[in-house]
């Protein structure tokens, strides 16, 4: 069908608001009055008047808790690709693209390049930017941080900002799967863990998180928080546009967005993928544990990738990382010169940190920027500058706030992650919206004696790389001060759920797609041979395998098309091997790096 001329677009505004809104409900099968062009106005308002084909903003109204009328009302963004045809054939599809973190900018960054608008006469594709995140208020990050006058011999958190969600002065850099210590140190591990308790209780009673409800009654914001809370704000949505079910597509913690609206409302379900999975039965070491076993196995896909490759730059990469992890903790370390000119020590877990950002990629690009990374560390790399400049990478990479290197400016590691205020940074993780929301989600109440005791049988099963992503996530949620709402086990046997997974995708790994399929056993398992968080999507940017990708990617859009899953247990396999060298990298690597006098790109 040709796209919709303007005089047709009038004709469709006109006829939507003259004639009676039953006829779009026969048309969708429902008897519900409103539709994504005319929804219910007591739950959601356009910002401007929709049109098929096109994008509209539009404010989502929503009690705290649900079932209290008098709580406070919420006011949630929301961003609708209305369909060309209306209504909607196959009626609205949520995106949502993880985090927790994402908000309306998913659909419109992805949907088209995704290819999920099909013909474009398919599917109205909305996302939404749920409670404290993206735009929504109150929001659960800091803000107001400052760069502090240069003079100080040594600079704290407190230095850059008083928020009371801010980590406690003295707390290591912590962030999505690093920290700033040596997480085979048990004294440096328990000295993390007393100072994130710290946080806690000032955080929890932030002013900005109490809300008054309509008769004074005071509602602390974190306790509202949750996912199970979402996928009623979810529902509404699907109300308030007169659809009478609901698509998803999730990925990363956008699978438990999908997977507990699937649970919690499987008759307002119709097509669900999910891509990058969650565990479907969550409780707070579940996390951490995960994070490791997912960090373990890509680490050593990359250092097994780099010795089958005779190009790659280290020749016998296990031994050499064995070698970097005993120089890092040697008494001469591995050092840069900070801007007065004294060394900065390297740790083990910001190494780790930053390879799983680098891993994370699922272009493949990052994964040979780990290797030049790691190449230029190593002990048997002879030339100290490109030794010292790897650790710049590294440093840069995790220690930097308000769009400073402030190990390199202030001689101290400040990171996003302890002042919970993103920059502007590729690798900035204000980290709180994850602790948060894990936190309400997930059963289990921690004492510092109890995790390190889980720790100790981590760290023997998993080793430094996996300690480093356990403790980095365990640190964050073992004392999170709300009350927990966990969801249910998450699955329904009457959804037909497409689960993708990668086999080497660090922050999610594998096993958990593989029980997320057991959780939807009507639907399939897609396995995905390929590296970093997620399937990569049909034209989504290069990839060091696009036609593996394609071949995916057909599925997935065809089943949101017909309905036609994909034989379970299919596997896209690799066409082209993962590149280990920087001219064969596909994209350019997501890490740069500078000194004052010079720049390098790794």
């Amino acid at each position: 069908m040709a796209p919709t001329s303007s005089s047709n677009i009038l004709v469709s505004v006109v006829l939507f608001l003259v004639v009676p809104s039953v006829i779009s409900d026969h048309l969708r099968g429902t008897t519900a009055p409103f539709s994504a062009m005319r929804p219910d106005p007591s739950l959601l308002k356009w910002d401007r008047v929709p049109t098929p084909g096109n994008m509209s903003d539009g404010t989502l109204t929503v009690h705290l808790d649900p079932d209290d009328p008098e709580s406070p009302e919420m006011k949630l963004r929301v961003k609708m690709l209305f369909s060309k045809r209306q209504p909607a054939p196959m009626g609205p599809m949520l995106m949502h693209c993880g985090g927790p973190g994402s908000g309306t900018e998913c659909m419109e960054t992805h949907a088209r390049i995704s290819g999920f608008d099909l013909d474009g006469e398919s599917y109205d594709i909305w996302s939404i930017s749920q409670r404290g995140i993206a735009g929504s208020e109150p929001s659960m990050k800091c803000s107001g941080a400052k760069l502090p006058p240069l003079g100080k011999d040594k600079y704290d958190i407190s230095d850059f900002t008083d928020c009371p969600c801010a980590h406690a002065d003295g707390t290591p850099l912590t962030f999505d799967r690093g920290t700033e210590i040596d997480p085979d140190d048990e004294e440096q591990v328990v000295n993390l863990l007393n100072h994130m308790k710290l946080r806690s209780k000032r955080c929890y009673e932030w002013d900005k998180m109490q809300l008054k409800g309509a008769k004074g009654k005071t509602y602390n914001f974190w306790e509202w928080s949750g996912t199970q809370l979402l996928a009623y704000d979810i529902d509404t949505m699907r109300q308030a546009v007169g659809g009478e079910k609901l698509s998803i597509f999730g990925a990363s913690y956008g699978t438990m967005v999908g997977s507990v609206y699937a649970t919690v409302f499987p008759q307002n379900t119709q097509r669900v993928v999910l891509n990058g999975n969650v565990p479907p039965f969550p409780e707070k070491s579940t996390w951490a544990i995960g994070a490791a076993g997912g960090m373990q196995q890509a680490v050593a896909k990359l250092l097994y990738n780099c010795g089958r490759n005779s190009t790659c730059s280290m020749k016998e990469p296990e031994t050499e990382f064995s070698e970097i992890l005993s120089s890092i903790r040697s008494d001469k370390g591995l050092t840069a010169p900070t801007a007065s000119g004294k060394p900065f020590r390297l740790t083990v877990g910001l190494l780790v940190g930053v390879l799983a950002t680098l891993l994370g990629d699922n272009s493949g690009a990052g994964w040979v920027s780990a290797i030049d990374v790691l190449s230029g560390l190593s002990p048997r790399q002879l030339d100290e500058t490109k030794r010292t400049a790897a650790v710049v990478a590294v440093l840069n990479s995790a220690c930097h706030a308000l769009n400073n290197h402030t190990w390199y400016t202030y001689g101290t590691c400040i990171g996003t992650g302890q002042l919970a205020e993103d920059d502007d940074m590729p690798s900035t993780d204000a980290f709180i919206e994850m602790n948060a929301i894990f936190g309400q989600d997930s059963a289990g109440r921690w004492t510092v004696e109890d995790v390190v005791h889980q720790w100790r049988a981590i760290n023997a099963e998993y080793g430094t790389v996996g300690s480093v992503a356990y403790i980095a996530q365990m640190s964050a949620l073992f004392n999170w001060p709300t009350v927990p709402t966990p969801v249910a086990p998450m699955g329904n046997p009457t959804v037909p759920a497409l689960i993708v997974g990668n086999l080497y995708d660090p922050p999610t790994r594998y096993e958990w797609s593989q029980k997320m399929h057991e959780a939807f056993p009507s639907g399939s398992l897609m396995t995905w041979q390929g590296v970093g968080h997620c399937m990569r999507a049909k034209a989504g940017g290069k990839s060091f395998d696009p036609g593996a990708i394609e071949k995916c990617w057909e599925k997935v859009l065809l089943y949101y098309k017909t309905g036609k899953l994909p034989a379970n247990g299919f596997v896209c396999r690799e066409n082209q091997p993962l590149p280990v060298l920087v001219h064969d990298r596909p994209v350019e690597s997501r890490v740069a790096y500078s000194t004052d006098k010079e720049r390098l790109a790794v």
